[in-house]
């Protein structure tokens, strides 16, 4: 007699039916990479509790380290069309990893400034690469399937990451980076053994990488999706730079209870996120599952305002998790359904590139209102800004998107 899982189990395994073994193996990549994420979450404590930096100088590095993103992101996209995605993710997270490991050996800010901005550029170009990647190998009835494989396998390894990272902070912080890299070394490695003899399933012609970009920019609906993605991430990147600080300095937790929020962020989304996509998909689609993300995410900083007790640190972080599973799969599988197949490296190019400008954008807004009005106002400001998105999203006359009317 043959064992048969629990009706449950298997319902919950059936999300992840239908995919490529390539879309599962770029899946392991991540989460390889994933594992290892534990600079950015604690280079802001890192800045300023270990360096000693001022708020201002650590708002500067935070903040050139986006615009690093921003350029990565962007060159990252425009080489996937002219030299392949497998190029340059093997290049990116090896270089990347050789550079967490070599930033660690820098103290000054003259020093950590402008190597933050050159390693982002490195690092961030991964992003639209991966994205490409997913796309060409995934079938296009699994396309939201295959970002979510992705997206969750991110978050895990994120779970895994910052709480390591947290343990790692208490002993040294340097170590933080040399794990890292090694885990992006490791990544480059089982990538390249695996995908370099890899054909993707619609590997498109080779596009002019200017000719790419004006009608990229021309996409005027395209553009204003990205205007909307950008402004959730900017709020939702509160996570990498205010709200750090926020628990260390007003709630008084400390590297290894901090670290452990994080993971549980990452623990919840992998859980969790596959089902609700696929729930999402069928009842509200793309437009009001963000939309709502707006809102869940100001009921997240509300809770922040609540209390300074670590109850109420959690529930901003369990809150702030569901309103990033609402969101933040429809912005990525909705901007890739913008894109044709000659140019799709350079529309997720300008996808990526609006989150890195907000990773940028995020810490100088929230560090900026701290420094000149304190945490106090920090969490309603947030919150009257995720409003306005939301009638945008909600009472906008443009047409559905493809995503709408597209099952997983």
């Amino acid at each position: 007699m043959s064992f048969r899982p629990p009706a449950f189990v298997q319902s919950y395994t059936a999300h992840y039916e239908g995919l490529s073994r390539e879309a599962w193996m770029l899946a392991v990549v991540m989460l390889i990479n994933r594992s290892g994420s534990m600079v950015l979450p604690f280079l802001g404590l890192y800045l300023s509790a270990s360096l000693h930096f001022s708020v201002a100088q650590t708002a500067t590095v935070l903040s050139l380290f986006g615009i690093g993103a921003a350029i990565g992101s962007l060159i990252g996209g425009v080489l996937s069309d002219r030299i392949g995605s497998f190029r340059v993710q093997f290049l990116s997270l090896a270089l990347g990893g050789l550079g967490l490991i070599g930033f660690s050996f820098l103290k000054t800010f003259e020093t950590l400034a402008p190597t933050a901005l050159v390693l982002a550029i490195v690092t961030e170009s991964l992003r639209p690469a991966n994205t490409s990647s997913v796309a060409r190998y995934a079938k296009p009835e699994n396309l939201t399937k295959a970002y979510s494989l992705n997206r969750m396998a991110i978050n895990l390894g994120f779970s895994i990451g910052p709480a390591v990272g947290g343990l790692l902070a208490a002993i040294s912080y340097p170590l933080l980076f040399w794990f890292d890299g090694l885990t992006c070394l490791l990544a480059s490695l089982v990538f390249f053994v695996y995908f370099r003899k890899r054909q993707a399933r619609s590997e498109a012609p080779k596009s002019p990488a200017l000719a790419g970009l004006v009608k990229v920019f021309r996409d005027h609906r395209h553009l204003l999706f990205l205007g909307v993605c950008g402004g959730f991430a900017v709020l939702f990147f509160q996570l990498f730079s205010s709200i750090p600080l926020y628990f260390r300095e007003v709630a008084g937790l400390n590297e290894k209870s901090i670290g452990l929020l994080f993971a549980l962020n990452g623990i919840l989304v992998f859980i969790v996120e596959m089902p609700l996509v696929a729930w999402l998909s069928r009842t509200w689609g793309g437009r009001k599952s963000i939309a709502a993300g707006f809102l869940t995410l100001g009921l997240s900083f509300l809770c922040f305002y609540a209390g300074h007790t670590y109850g109420w640190m959690l529930a901003g972080i369990l809150v702030l998790s569901v309103a990033e599973m609402l969101a933040l799969p429809f912005t990525v599988s909705l901007a890739a359904r913008f894109a044709p197949d000659a140019l799709r490296g350079s529309y997720m190019g300008m996808f990526a590139l609006s989150f890195a400008l907000s990773h940028s954008i995020a810490p100088a807004l929230g560090l900026g209102i701290v420094e000149q009005l304190g945490f106090a106002w920090l969490w309603p400001i947030l919150t009257f800004l995720c409003l306005p998105p939301v009638f945008a999203l909600l009472l906008g006359r443009e047409r559905e998107t493809p995503m709408e009317s597209t099952p997983i």
